[in-house]
């Protein structure tokens, strides 16, 4: 098992200076069930993982080698985590990622004990292999029936509770997954477009080199003769086209590491490896095979008497497949780019500008409780709403857009049973000091604020965010009224509502959780976070507010902070990815497919260069030449548009996962694809049917 939370954002020290660690508290068994074996040393085992067993972790390959050195005799060094010293046993191997982002991994026992003592109540993830023939249906309808016998009163409480089972290699990925799937199939549509140019300049170029094929056919040479010559010039090419394609591959994916979201899985294996090579070149040969054939059709059916063929409608079906990849290309990529403008117009309930995040942690070994904790924490946080520059100042349990690292409560309302219980919302829990409103600038629109009087054995109370207030008493005021956490049932468990806060998107971006704000005082867990509200830059306040920490306790220290404008930015890094390279996909499609349609009109041109003679001598005007191959430019361009556009209606719900405020048939995207590519593949017919109509008729009449 680990812990569902994911990894946990604590404070170690390496060095005898402190750090910040993601940290993964897992059962002891979680390495042998994997099959994990470690770099150095061991992995943690059931033995570690025992309450009184002496605390122990294993540590990632990246943190061995960044913060010792990838020294072998690590093993047996201590790393302090908290205020706990746990004795280093081994180094994992650096592609392990559960949880993910994970540095370090912990004992259920050492962090977590009521884990391996008690109910753990919706806490843990487990982890199992299936057994032979087993799949993940029956495991799921084991599970449930476990849920169903075991006897639990916080279970009891909660008549949600269904377990679900998903792959390992799925959990791993997450949302990664759908969006890698997505630029897969866009590299595969531009290949395809490639290999359809490639073919259809050949087909063209072919025809005109009939007579030559001619010849050869009359000289003996077979079909195979001919496809042959073909695969080899054309082969040469590929070739040299696959050089320089490893070598701008090579030089974009230096750019990966800046522009990629830090959720990426595997990022150190993105790479020019042998494998990747192999299979490009690999692609290039088939590509090679393809493209030779498209031209072989048309000069098969050539002979010493023969001066027409079907190359050119051959062709012409070529140029509309690619016209239709080239609009599933460019469709795709304006749904995500009108998503990334979606998220980019997101009110997050709150004003970003000139917000900080301050992550401190205390290494004291005075500091023993939460209390304690929590006292330090006030102190500190009234010496920074002192200094000068900060207007505001607030300590939070969880940091913006953690997610499922986040606290999430149950909740039962005064006058519900458990029954009507169960449909309520899981709550965003978070404890907050009475400066936390101010802070963020998000209004009160009804009650008041938490206050300095909301201590400890206070009247117990609680802010409400609207959208819960208006579930839970739609017409009504909510001002007064009571709730208590799901688990628990003492009269002493009852708090009072008494402020509806706005809407806030800090636990996620793309969707405002219900909130339900509790004060510090009132509540055992400590904040390790400040939200700082400053005119002054980060850089600036920084080394201060280090200063002020190491005042209020030496071993009070500040190890990470951040502008809130840079956290609000992570949550867009992956659409701002996977928009970014799609629309890099589709400018290589629309170049491709508007140099199809060229080559095609080119090719008419050149054909019918005796007959546009013959039309000009005898009073053709040049705007009629014009539109006439205007016309047979637009055919192809039209069909393939019409088909293009049914294929992205036909398949656009598979991207309905990477989608936000856009529906996957969205008319402004389709219709900007369509119209788009329609004035780049005008341009590009325009530019050969100029050339013709601009021709001297006395020139064309001698020419052959």
């Amino acid at each position: 098992a680990v812990d569902y939370n994911g990894a946990w954002s604590v404070v170690g020290r390496a060095g005898g200076e402190p750090i910040p660690l993601r940290i993964g508290v897992a059962a002891g068994d979680l390495f042998p069930v994997l099959g994990v074996s470690p770099v150095v040393g061991r992995v943690l085992d059931a033995g570690d993982d025992r309450v009184g067993a002496a605390p122990v972790a294993v540590i990632s390959e990246g943190l061995w080698r960044r913060r010792f050195g990838a020294d072998p005799a690590v093993v047996g060094k201590v790393l302090p985590i908290w205020t706990t010293s746990h004795t280093i046993v081994g180094v994992i191997p650096g592609d392990f990622a559960l949880p993910a982002g994970a540095e370090a991994w912990v004992t259920l026992a050492a962090i977590r004990p009521e884990a391996v003592t008690e109910a753990a109540y919706g806490t843990l993830d487990f982890v199992g292999r299936l057994r032979p023939g087993a799949t993940p249906a029956d495991a799921k309808a084991e599970l449930d029936r476990l849920l169903l016998e075991t006897s639990s009163d916080a279970w009891a409480a909660d008549s949600r509770l269904v377990s679900v089972v998903q792959p390992l290699r799925d959990v791993l990925l997450g949302e990664v997954r759908p969006a890698l799937l997505v630029l897969w199939a866009a590299a595969i549509l531009v290949f395809l477009v490639v290999v359809l140019n490639l073919g259809g300049l050949l087909a063209v170029r072919s025809l005109e080199r009939r007579q030559e094929f001619a010849l050869r056919r009359a000289l003996g040479a077979t079909r195979t003769d001919l496809v042959r010559q073909l695969a080899v010039e054309s082969g040469m090419f590929v070739a040299l086209g696959a050089l320089l394609g490893l070598g701008v591959a090579w030089a974009a994916l230096r750019l990966v590491p800046a522009i990629a979201p830090g959720d990426l899985p595997r990022m150190g294996e993105i790479g020019l490896r042998p494998g990747v090579v192999v299979v490009g070149l690999g692609l290039g040969l088939i590509g090679t095979i393809i493209a030779s054939g498209l031209p072989a059709l048309a000069t098969g059916e050539s002979r010493p008497s023969s001066h027409r063929s079907s190359g050119v409608p051959r062709a012409g079906i070529a140029v509309i497949a690619q016209v239709s990849l080239a609009i599933v290309t460019v469709a795709t990529a304006l749904l995500l780019v009108r998503t990334l403008a979606q998220l980019q117009r997101l009110d997050p309930g709150f004003d970003a500008a000139n917000l900080a995040i301050v992550q401190v942690a205390t290494l004291s070994p005075s500091i023993e409780t939460s209390e304690q904790v929590v006292t330090q924490t006030r102190s500190y946080l009234d010496r920074v709403l002192a200094l000068p520059g900060v207007s505001n100042a607030t300590a939070v349990l969880n940091p913006p857009f953690a997610g499922t690292g986040g606290f999430d409560m149950g909740f039962v309302a005064e006058g519900q049973t458990l029954s009507q219980a169960a449909g309520n919302p899981y709550l965003n829990y978070e404890p907050v000091t009475p400066g936390y409103f101010a802070t963020f600038r998000t209004p009160i629109v009804r009650g008041r604020p938490l206050s300095d009087a909301d201590r400890a054995g206070a009247l117990p109370v609680v802010v409400l965010s609207r959208g819960l207030a208006d579930r839970m008493w739609p017409g009504q005021d909510p001002i007064g009224k009571r709730i208590r956490w799901a688990d628990s049932a003492s009269a002493e468990a009852w708090r009072t509502v008494v402020g509806v806060a706005g809407d806030m998107r800090y636990r996620e971006l793309r969707e405002p959780r219900p909130s339900v704000y509790v004060p510090l005082d009132q509540q055992e867990y400590p904040p390790p976070f400040l939200i700082v509200r400053s005119g002054l830059r980060l850089e600036t306040l920084l080394p201060t507010l280090r200063q002020v920490a190491r005042a209020v306790d030496p071993d009070l220290a500040v190890v990470n902070a951040s502008s809130m404008s840079a956290l609000l930015a992570r949550p867009l890094a992956q659409p701002r990815f996977n928009a970014g390279v799609l629309l890099g996909f589709a400018a290589v499609a629309v170049l491709l497919a508007a140099v199809g349609l060229y080559g095609l009109v080119s090719f008419l041109v050149t054909q019918r260069t005796r007959e546009i003679g013959i039309r000009l001598a005898v009073g053709a005007e040049p705007r009629q030449i014009l539109a006439f191959f205007l016309r047979r430019g637009l055919v192809p361009l039209a069909i393939g548009c019409l088909v293009g556009t049914a294929i992205v209606l036909a398949g656009a719900e598979l991207l309905s996962s990477l989608l936000f405020g856009v529906t996957a048939r969205d008319p402004v995207a389709i219709v900007g694809a369509v119209l788009g590519f329609t004035l780049v593949a005008i341009v590009a017919i325009l530019v050969p049917a100029r050339r013709a109509a601009a021709s001297d008729p006395s020139a064309a009449l001698r020419l052959e």
